[in-house]
């Protein structure tokens, strides 16, 4: 996104999908619960960007708003200042408060999710693209960057569970795992990952699979957020996992998650092919063409004003 500017009318339609299915949601969790039956909840569901329903689209609009402004960043730097830039923010705003936990979180970023951690993340991924450093980090580099990443978060709470109880202490075992926006091994194998991909030679099968399921992903996002972890969430719960082999319960969790990803892809499914029945496509393009010509004269106007 860091070469354009954000289109309205694609902002337009990803407001359709959320609204959608904010309201039906909304409706059938109505029917299955008497707790639902509130004022405030009729008041999120018709407004679920502006009222936080849905954190990450709330803090992706937030961003949407900026985007043009830190374009403007990512264009006129040069590569020196963004690496230092990176490494800055990579140090002070991620990997100290996460080790020094509430007491060293000047910029309130320990849970990542906001606008202004959005923003951060957006000007990392527009700096990689830009520079290329995806091209300059071999394959197999990137690949151990992630199981090291990985094998370092989950080793930390290992040893500090052993520490605690030989010791008697009380740290923090869960600081590299549970703080996933920001823990910088789960930042640093993220970058990674999306290093990995761009230059990834797939075969023609692969590529139509994930051209099936891309249209898809937002909708996963939506339903699993607001249907599955608000009321269904005990159903999926695997019953006796406390007492359950390690690799069996990974296995089950695995199959799990692979089942709700595929329900939850049907039925976005049939949400695009209702969007394509009243096409939804064309309102949203015919709004963003009015919102375009509304932002247009608004900034004309106000340049004649700051001229006068």
């Amino acid at each position: 996104m860091y070469k354009s500017e954000p289109k309205a009318h694609r902002i337009v339609q990803i407001w359709f999908e959320v609204f959608f299915y904010s309201v039906v949601i909304f409706a059938i969790l109505w029917f299955l619960k008497s707790s639902y039956h509130t004022r405030a909840g009729i008041i999120d569901s018709i407004f679920p960007v502006t009222r936080g329903k849905y954190w990450y689209i709330t803090s992706y609009f937030g961003m949407l708003i900026f985007v043009p402004f830190l374009n403007v960043i990512v264009n006129h730097v040069n590569r020196n200042t963004a690496c230092m830039v990176l490494i800055i923010f990579f140090i002070v705003v991620i990997t100290l408060p996460v080790f020094l936990f509430n007491h060293g979180d000047p910029y309130n970023l320990l849970k990542g999710k906001d606008m202004f951690g959005l923003m951060l993340y957006y000007l990392m991924g527009a700096f990689i693209g830009k520079f290329d450093l995806d091209k300059k980090i071999s394959k197999k580099v990137l690949a151990w960057i992630v199981i090291g990443c990985i094998g370092i978060s989950w080793l930390s709470k290992i040893m500090i569970v052993a520490i605690n109880e030989h010791f008697h202490l009380l740290l923090n075992s869960d600081f590299l795992t549970k703080n996933t926006f920001v823990a910088p091994t789960i930042l640093l194998s993220a970058a990674a990952i999306f290093c990995f991909f761009p230059e990834l030679k797939l075969n023609k099968v692969t590529i139509k699979v994930i051209e099936f399921l891309a249209p898809a992903t937002l909708g996963v996002y939506l339903i699993h957020t607001a249907l599955i972890d608000a009321y269904l969430q005990y159903w999926v719960m695997i019953p006796g996992r406390d007492n359950m082999n390690p690799i069996f319960l990974f296995i089950i969790l695995i199959l799990v998650t692979v089942l709700v990803y595929i329900v939850c892809s049907l039925a976005d499914y049939i949400r695009i092919y209702l969007f394509k029945l009243i096409h939804i496509k064309h309102l949203s393009i015919f709004l963003g063409k009015i919102i375009d010509r509304w932002i247009e004269k608004t900034i004309l106007s106000l340049n004649k004003i700051f001229d006068n």
